[in-house]
C-alpha cells in the first residue's frame, strides 16, 4: 500500500468496463522460507486475464553468467557483493488496464476510508499480472542505463560499465530481483542501488540463485568455492514427501548407502531405457516427473556428477517401477556426498598436455578466420585459458543406438559450463561418433570465446579440445588426413576450418584423464569419484590419483 499500488474507482465494474478495463480478483498467497521465515504476498489473479496480445517475455541472467564473473572477479581481485531487491514488481507502473475489487482485509490492515467492495485501478507491477515482470526488467534496465551500465553483448541481464580507473569493469548481473555485482568496489555500487529500491541481505554472497557460497584458504590463496548443500537437503526433503506420500509410508527417509560399490549416481552399464518391469500409475507417473524435475534443477546449479543419471532417466516418457529405484538411487548419492562444490580458480588448467599446432591449414581453408563482434568492448585484466573435454559413447541407447556426447567446459581451473546429451543421428563407429561430439565441442568454444569478448576479457590463445580417440583428433588436425566418409564431412571440415582460423588445439589424452567421461555413461565406484573429484577440484585433471584407490 505505501508503493501506491492501487488507485481507487467510483463506480461499478459494468460501467468500467465500458472504458476498457480488465477484472482481475486479488489472491493472498502464503509460503514458508529455506530459512523458515514465513511469507505472504497480495497478489492478481492474472491467470484470468488474456494474455494473448501482451507483451510478457522478460529474460534473466543465465546460469553460465554468474560462473564467469565469479572467475572474472578472482582473476582480476574483484569484490562481490548479492542482494535481492524487495517486492521488485511494486516499483514498475502497470502497462494495462487492470481493476480489482478491495476486500475487508484492507480495512483490518487500517486504511478504514475504504468501503469493503469498492473497485480499484492496479497502477503498480502487482505479482500475478502477466506483464509485471517485463515491466520491471525494462525499470531495472532504466536504472542502471542511469548509473552507466549497458547490457553486454552475450547476456542482456548482465550490465557492465568501465570502473573509474578505466583499467577494468563493473559487472551487474541480474535474475529478476537478485542482483550480483563484481566490481573493484563492488559495495559502492550496492549502495547506490539502494538509493533507489529497498535490498534485503546486501552484503557478501552466502545463499544466490540456489547455490551456495563459501571460501577455502590454500597455500595458493583464498577461492570462492559454488555448491548446492543447501538445495540439495531441500531437494532431499522434497523426495521423501513425495516417496512417502506413494507408498503410504509416514515419515520415510531415503537411506543412506554403507557399501561402496553402490555409492554412485547409477549403477555401471545401466540401461533405464531398456527396463520392462511394470509401468508406473497415474501418481507413480506424476511423482516420477516431479523427482526428475527436482534432479534437473540441481544438474544446472552445479551438481555435473549426477547429469549423466538424470538425462538418461529423463527420457522416459512411460516410466517403470525400476526406473523409479534408479531415481531413488540419485537422491541416495546425494544425502552421501551433498557438499561437492565448483571451486572458482582462473589459473590455466595443469597436468592435461598442451600441444603446439601442427597442422597447416592455409591451401585447403585460405578464407578461414575467427569472427570477432566489432562491437566488443577493449578487454582488460589478464587473459584466460579456455578448454573443453569431449567424449561420446558409442550407440549407448540401445532403443535408439544413437551415442552420447558429454562435454565439461573450463576457464582457467573452473568449469563452467557441461552436458550430457544423446546424439541426435545414429553414427556406425567409435570415430563418427566422436566426431559428432567434436564438432559439438568446436560449437561450445566458439560460443565460450564471444561470452568472455562480450564481458570484457582477453583469451589466452586457442581453445584447446581435448578428446581421447586419436584417429578422429588426428583427421581434424593433419593436412595429410582425407575424409573418407561422406556423411561426417560437415563435423570433419568444420572442425579442420576452426584449427585453421586459429580457434581450437584438438589433444590428446588419455581416457582415464577425460572427465567428460563420466557424462557418457554409468561408471564404477572409483572411474566415477576420479572424475567428479577432478571436476570439484580435489585433484588436477590427469593428477597420479589411483582410481581403485579413491580417498573421499
Amino acid at each position: 500500500m505505501g508503493q501506491k499500488t492501487f488507485e481507487y474507482l467510483e463506480g461499478s465494474y459494468k460501467n468500467l468496463k465500458t472504458q476498457g478495463f480488465k477484472f482481475a480478483p486479488l489472491r493472498m498467497i502464503f509460503d514458508v522460507k529455506q530459512d523458515g521465515r514465513r511469507k505472504a504476498r497480495l497478489v492478481l489473479g492474472g491467470h484470468v486475464l488474456d494474455s494473448e496480445n501482451m507483451d510478457t517475455y522478460s529474460s534473466v541472467m543465465k546460469a553460465i553468467s554468474a560462473r564467469l564473473l565469479m572467475v572474472i572477479a578472482k582473476a582480476n581481485n574483484y569484490t562481490v557483493r548479492t542482494g535481492d531487491i524487495k517486492n521488485a514488481y511494486l516499483y514498475a507502473e502497470c502497462d494495462i488496464k487492470v481493476c480489482t475489487r478491495v476486500g475487508p482485509e484492507f480495512e483490518l490492515a487500517g486504511f478504514t476510508s475504504i468501503r469493503d467492495g469498492s473497485m480499484a485501478r492496479v497502477v503498480k507491477g502487482l505479482y500475478g499480472l502477466p506483464s509485471s515482470g517485463r515491466n520491471w526488467h525494462i525499470h531495472l534496465a532504466g536504472t542502471l542505463r542511469m548509473l552507466g551500465f549497458k547490457p553486454s553483448r552475450f547476456d542482456q541481464d548482465v550490465f557492465m560499465r568501465v570502473n573509474e580507473a578505466r583499467d577494468g569493469y563493473d559487472y551487474v548481473g541480474c535474475h529478476t530481483d537478485d542482483l550480483l555485482i563484481v566490481a573493484r568496489d563492488a559495495q559502492r555500487i550496492l549502495e547506490q542501488l539502494m538509493e533507489h529500491y529497498e535490498i534485503s541481505k546486501p552484503g557478501l554472497p552466502e545463499y544466490h540463485l540456489g547455490c551456495d557460497y563459501s571460501t577455502i584458504a590454500s597455500e595458493d590463496g583464498e577461492f570462492w568455492v559454488i555448491g548446492s548443500r543447501t538445495h540439495v537437503r531441500e531437494a532431499i526433503s522434497k523426495a521423501e514427501d513425495i516417496l512417502g506420500k506413494l507408498r503410504g509410508i509416514e515419515g520415510f527417509t531415503i537411506r543412506v548407502n554403507t557399501r561402496k560399490g553402490e555409492q554412485t549416481p547409477m549403477s555401471a552399464g545401466s540401461h533405464p531405457e531398456m527396463d520392462e518391469t511394470e509401468l508406473l500409475g497415474e501418481e507413480g507417473h506424476n511423482a516420477y516427473q516431479r523427482l526428475i524435475g527436482i534432479l534437473q534443477w540441481l544438474c544446472c546449479i552445479g551438481r555435473a556428477d549426477i547429469q549423466f543419471a538424470v538425462c538418461s532417466l529423463s527420457r522416459s516418457a512411460c516410466p517403470r517401477k525400476k526406473q523409479l529405484r534408479a531415481v531413488e538411487r540419485v537422491f541416495q548419492y546425494l544425502k552421501d556426498f551433498p557438499d561437492r562444490g565448483i571451486i572458482i580458480d582462473p589459473r590455466d588448467l595443469e597436468g592435461v598436455p598442451v600441444l603446439p599446432v601442427r597442422a597447416s591449414f592455409e591451401q585447403q581453408y585460405p578464407d578461414a578466420f575467427e569472427e570477432i563482434d566489432p562491437n566488443i568492448p577493449q578487454p582488460f585484466g589478464p587473459p584466460l585459458q579456455t578448454s573443453i573435454f569431449f567424449d561420446s559413447d558409442l550407440g549407448h541407447d540401445l532403443r535408439t543406438h544413437r551415442s552420447c556426447t558429454g562435454i565439461v567446459v573450463f576457464v582457467g581451473s573452473t568449469p563452467v559450463s557441461w552436458s550430457s546429451k544423446r546424439q541426435t543421428s545414429i553414427q556406425t563407429s567409435s570415430y563418427g561418433a566422436e566426431f559428432m561430439a567434436g564438432k559439438t565441442a568446436c560449437e561450445e568454444a566458439i560460443s565460450l570465446r564471444y561470452m568472455l569478448r562480450s564481458l570484457g576479457v582477453a583469451i589466452k590463445g586457442r581453445t584447446n579440445l581435448y578428446g581421447d580417440n586419436q584417429g578422429m583428433l588426428q583427421s581434424s588436425s593433419m593436412i595429410d588426413s582425407e575424409c573418407k566418409k561422406r556423411h561426417l564431412a560437415i563435423a570433419y571440415h568444420k572442425m579442420r576450418e576452426c584449427v585453421a582460423a586459429g580457434i581450437i588445439n584438438p589433444v590428446k589424452i588419455l581416457t582415464d584423464h577425460n572427465i567428460s567421461d563420466y557424462l557418457t555413461k554409468s561408471l564404477e565406484w572409483g572411474p566415477h569419484h576420479y572424475h567428479a573429484g577432478a571436476f570439484f577440484g580435489r585433484w588436477k585433471v590427469g593428477s597420479g590419483v589411483n582410481m581403485t584407490t579413491v580417498r573421499l
